[in-house]
């Protein structure tokens, strides 16, 4: 019962989203952003307001912020917009102060939907509407030479070439001669790794433009640090970015079942690796054990340890085999660290005082220790055996040879 009211809760909940969804939609206004430049003095422009679910509606039309007296909205504008109406065009003048500090400035142009009758009218007189915005912006240059500045680093896996981008924009009301710089490149304890060059431009007053180098990623994947050194024209800024080659992840460089007694608790070593150049904390690793059909059977879970830089540590866990039986199982292994997971499956036998442990990535067995050294003897005495069967046939066949020749002979 507690289930089906928290579904039918659910449900009143997205419903009433849809609603709210459908109620915002319903009004639309095109552009919703427009930029001037204050030099082009008083200038005009135009507004496309959507009816977007064709319904009849009631508008309001106003200028807002601290530059609105700046805005002349057309006074015959019909605030009555009938269902066959898609969209009503609304047009305005701009004329800015000549006062404007440097810099963006912004007037909000607000289209209100009104009700169609006092039904939309609370208990406290506010008049219940939709509304939405259109921005109207202007960039006023500041004095002399001036740029705005900002840096971007394509994402590279290691041994990629990754590019440097710095975005350029001229806030100035004068032209810029010559602009370049130097990307310096630092590791995860800002020791500096390389110096690039960028290209060079010139930059007109309002205009923007860009300037690049590229680099060939021969690092470890890891996080690192760009700071671009802008000159230009005897100027300098500084814009710095933080980027990453290729993935943080950790690799399972092996798995190791040491004194292997069925039945018994057996200590499991799970060897983590880590390719990324900082440490990574809180890892820990889980064991999975399957049967031939599929089925999980046991889990183990590793105490949690922290991975250095490009280093490698043992996730040590104890798993008790009372349960299990001499036979083929899959160990799936698993680390586990800040919302990433890595696997490795592994394919054991168990026997009654050994495990066999290998996985088709890499076919070196692992035995129990112990074990090792009799496996290793048995199979270098078969070996031997075999050698010393094969030297014994060749022999008896060349002197049954020599002997039929000697006779033959006499």
């Amino acid at each position: 019962m507690r289930n089906k009211n928290y579904i039918i809760k659910i449900l009143v909940i997205l419903i009433l989203l849809i609603i709210a969804m459908q109620a915002v939609t319903a009004l639309g206004v095109v552009p919703a952003r427009t930029l001037f430049k204050i030099e082009e003095g008083k200038t005009s422009g135009t507004l496309k307001i959507l009816n977007n679910q064709n319904q009849d509606l009631r508008i309001a039309v106003y200028a807002t912020g601290e530059y609105a007296s700046a805005i002349t909205l057309d006074p015959n504008v019909n605030p009555i917009i009938k269902s066959d109406e898609s969209e009503r065009i609304i047009s305005y003048t701009v004329n800015f102060p000549e006062n404007l500090p440097p810099g963006r400035q912004e007037i909000d142009i607000v289209i209100l939907e009104l009700p169609s009758d006092s039904s939309g009218i609370n208990q406290a007189g506010v008049v219940a509407t939709t509304s939405v915005i259109a921005k109207i912006l202007v960039d006023v240059p500041y004095p002399g030479k001036y740029i705005q500045s900002k840096l971007h680093v394509d994402s590279a896996n290691t041994g990629d070439i990754t590019t440097f981008s710095v975005s350029l924009f001229g806030k100035g009301d004068e032209d810029i001669n010559n602009i370049g710089g130097t990307i310096i490149i630092k590791g995860p304890t800002n020791e500096e790794l390389t110096r690039l060059e960028t290209n060079s431009i010139s930059l007109d007053s309002g205009e923007d433009g860009k300037i690049t180098a590229n680099w060939k990623a021969s690092v470890a994947p890891g996080l690192y640090y760009a700071e671009a050194v802008i000159v230009f024209d005897g100027q300098q800024i500084i814009e710095r970015e933080v980027f990453v080659i290729g993935d943080k992840s950790l690799k399972i460089a092996n798995l190791i079942i040491d004194k292997f007694k069925l039945g018994q608790i057996a200590k499991v070593d799970v060897i983590a690796e880590s390719v990324w150049n900082e440490e990574i904390k809180e890892v820990h690793a889980e064991l999975d054990v399957f049967d031939e059909s599929g089925t999980l059977l046991q889990s183990v879970k590793t105490a949690a340890v922290n991975i250095p830089s490009l280093g490698k540590e043992i996730l040590s866990g104890y798993w008790d085999t009372g349960g299990m039986s001499i036979g083929n199982y899959d160990i799936n292994v698993k680390l586990i660290y800040e919302n990433e997971i890595s696997e490795k499956l592994f394919q054991a036998v168990i026997n009654a005082d050994n495990i066999q442990l290998s996985n088709q990535a890499l076919t070196a067995q692992v035995i129990a220790a112990g074990e090792e050294k009799k496996s290793s003897t048995i199979s270098l005495l078969i070996v031997a055996v075999i050698v010393l069967i094969i030297i014994n046939v060749s022999w008896f066949v060349y002197f049954k040879k020599f002997r039929k020749k000697k006779v033959q002979g006499e």
